[in-house]
């Protein structure tokens, strides 16, 4: 059995899979209200924008900056794409996990 606090501990770690517990473990209708409140829908579409906006320059060649080996920058476009794409992918685990919840109900 999960408790609450236990799904909620995993919420902080793991993406769909913590959603999933935290859903399971009784807050169906709570996440869904957090879910509408928080608009999302709108955020995981934003995230594929800002994905598609923050791409082109780097697809065009234009370097974020130059900077020494370790640093933060020295990735280039990559962390703040694969922020996007975490953000794009947790959101979208919440979406198809509350529609599964809704449409079948609790397991």
């Amino acid at each position: 059995m999960v408790t609450p606090l236990a799904a909620r501990n995993r919420l902080r770690s793991t993406g769909g899979t913590a959603i999933g517990l935290q859903l399971i473990s009784g807050g169906a209708d709570r996440s869904e209200r957090l879910f509408q409140r928080y608009r999302a829908d709108l955020w995981e579409k934003a995230a594929v924008l800002g994905f598609l906006l923050v791409a082109l320059p780097a697809l065009l060649g234009v370097r974020l900056g130059s900077s020494g080996f370790g640093t933060l920058l020295s990735g280039g476009w990559i962390p703040l794409l694969n922020l996007l794409v975490a953000l794009k992918v947790t959101l979208g685990s919440w979406a198809m996990v509350q529609r599964l919840v809704r449409h079948r109900g609790l397991l």
